[in-house]
This record gives structure tokens, C-alpha cells and sequence, in this order.
């Protein structure tokens, strides 16, 4: 029993000591910080603050453009004619193909409608595969739901499947879906920027950092979604 409580307080002694040392280089990084901010002289601080009210002023007019787009709300959309103008429109589209009355596809749903407003860099879209035949084949939608990721018009990712989005498929209770763990998914595939801070990532992880895992073999490949619908008039 002796033992057990000596090697315990070693433990706490070197967690002690690297607490300390972690707290030392962040005290030294904002002294270094402080003697920066003494050091610059009135042009060099106006000069700093201009270029601060300029980014800020960048990102405000960023998020108004996002915005006047559609983005910060999730969409349903009539028909695939929207959803090729909505990817023309958007460099970033996050797509959830569903079916009505379908649990796991509600489940998607809630989360992906929390989403929108957290992550204006993206549009976030719903379409019924009933509404959508072209894409049902072209895209081989076999499943729902189905969550596909458009970067600069052309589908880069799919995430198939409440399983695949980190959820449980289980039927009892229902089918769950971790929104961190969504958003994780998400964020490597290049949907989002990051995942927030609600995603459980390690500070300067960067938030879904691995690279994505697609599911089926053609996406693997970006193919513009109009070069798609294309090629297929040309074989019929």
C-alpha cells in the first residue's frame, strides 16, 4: 500500500512540475507580448489598429456577402435545377439527400439546421431524392441519409449514413448523432473552416485535421457536377 502512494505522489510531482513549466512559457510569451506593445511608437500603434479595423471591417463585409447568399440557414430546395445554382453560387455546399418520414434523415436534420448559423463560410442544403433522379443515379444515392460535400462546384466528399457521420444507427431509443462529431466529419472533408470548440479538438489541433474518408471510389476524383449531367446526355 506504501508503494502504491509513493509512486502516486511522484506522479503528481512531475504533473506539477509540467504545469509549472507550461505556466512560466505562457507568462514569458505575454511579457514578450507587453514589451512589443510598450516598444512601438504612436505611428507603429495607429498603424496596428488600422490594420485591425480593416480586417475586421473585411470579415463583417465577408459575412454580409455569405449571407445575402442564403447562408447561415439550412435550405430546403424544390429540385436539382437549385441545387446546380446553389453550388454554382456558394464555394462551399454541405447537401443532405433525404426521404421523408425517415428517422435517421430527422435526426441529420436537427443537426445540420443547428449548424448552418455557426458556420456562414458554408451553405447548408436538404433535398428529397424523390425530387432528385439525375443525382439519385449519377451520384449512386443508395442510401439515406446522405450528406454530400461541394467545394468550387464539384463534389469532393460523401458521408453516408448516421454511422458514418459518428452516430449510432440504433432504432431504440432512436438513431443518435453527436453534432461534434458531425461537425468534426465535416471539417475534414473541407465542408467547414474548423470545428468549434463544442467538437472536443485539442487546442491548436486545428479541428479534423485527418484527411477525409470517402465512401464511394468515384468521389474520390472531383467531378464537376455539370460536367457530370454532361456526359451522361452525351451516352444517352
Amino acid at each position: 500500500m506504501s508503494d502504491v502512494n509513493e509512486g502516486g505522489g511522484g506522479a503528481v510531482s512531475a504533473l506539477e512540475k509540467q504545469l509549472l513549466e507550461v505556466a512560466v512559457a505562457v507568462e514569458e510569451r505575454v511579457d514578450s507580448a507587453i514589451r512589443q506593445m510598450d516598444e512601438m511608437g504612436e505611428e507603429e500603434m495607429e498603424a496596428l489598429r488600422e490594420r485591425r479595423l480593416q480586417a475586421l471591417k473585411k470579415a463583417q463585409q465577408q459575412q454580409q456577402e455569405w449571407r445575402s447568399l442564403g447562408h447561415g440557414v439550412y435550405s430546403d430546395i424544390a429540385d436539382e435545377k437549385a441545387f446546380f445554382s446553389e453550388c454554382k453560387r456558394s464555394p462551399r455546399v454541405v447537401c443532405h439527400f433525404y426521404k421523408d418520414s425517415t428517422q435517421r434523415c430527422e435526426v441529420v436534420d436537427g443537426q445540420l439546421a443547428k449548424m448552418a448559423p455557426l458556420h456562414l463560410e458554408t451553405r447548408f442544403l436538404r433535398l428529397d431524392v424523390s425530387r432528385a433522379p439525375f443525382l439519385s443515379t449519377r451520384l449512386r444515392l443508395r442510401a439515406v441519409p446522405t450528406v454530400a460535400v461541394v467545394r468550387g462546384g464539384a463534389i469532393s466528399d460523401y458521408v453516408i449514413g448516421v454511422a458514418e457521420m459518428g452516430g449510432a444507427n440504433g432504432a431504440r431509443p432512436s438513431p443518435q448523432l453527436s453534432a461534434a462529431e458531425l461537425e468534426r466529419r465535416l471539417a475534414a472533408a473541407g465542408a467547414i473552416f474548423r470545428s468549434s470548440d463544442a467538437a472536443g479538438d485539442p487546442p491548436g489541433s486545428g479541428g479534423g485535421a485527418h484527411p477525409p474518408r470517402t465512401t464511394f471510389t468515384h468521389a474520390a476524383k472531383k467531378t464537376s457536377i455539370r460536367a457530370q449531367h454532361r456526359n451522361t446526355a452525351d451516352s444517352d
